[in-house]
């Protein structure tokens, strides 16, 4: 498994199957959103089943920075390039893609590079820090592209940043 930043530690925890199970049956979905408050181990069981798996991972803490498009931009990619360094340097050339022809050219380089295995699974924690619509627009269009073998995991304590997903 590879991944952006390290994943958090689980050292300690108990291993949680449910969850990991649940988990996984999430997968099956472009899109897991994990919502629950402050201190319910959203994070841990998320990465206790990362660790578990063959997937390559990408994993972005996000903060209010992150209402910045280009700050946003900017975190990713540097996160993106100790995942997937080909990609990263592909996407450092784009702008954020806050219009449909620049999201066009994103999800052209984001097909080619899921196309095949392993499984990609990018997480986004604590998504309750984005409030910019501009930034929220990138994850639905994101999801709405439902590439094969590519899955969004937003984890979060707050609804009403997760709640106009459906």
């Amino acid at each position: 498994m590879t991944h952006g930043y390290s994943l958090p530690s689980n050292k300690g925890m108990l291993h949680r199957p449910r969850l990991c199970a649940l988990i996984q049956e999430g997968l099956q979905q472009p899109l897991l959103v994990l919502l629950a408050g402050p201190g319910y181990g959203k994070t841990q069981a998320m990465a206790d089943y990362l660790a578990a798996s063959d997937a390559k991972v990408l994993w972005l803490r996000l903060s209010t920075l992150d209402n910045l498009p280009s700050h946003f931009w900017d975190h990713f990619i540097r996160v993106l390039k100790s995942n997937d360094y080909s990609l990263s340097m592909s996407l450092r050339t784009l702008e954020f893609p806050d219009t449909l022809s620049k999201f066009e050219a994103f999800m052209q380089l984001l097909a080619k590079d899921t196309n095949g295995p392993p499984n990609r699974i990018w997480v986004f924690d604590d998504f309750g820090e984005i409030t910019d619509q501009r930034v929220k627009n990138f994850f639905w269009m994101m999801v709405a592209m439902d590439l094969p073998n590519f899955r969004i995991v937003l984890i979060s304590n707050v609804m009403t940043n997760t709640e106009s997903i459906a």
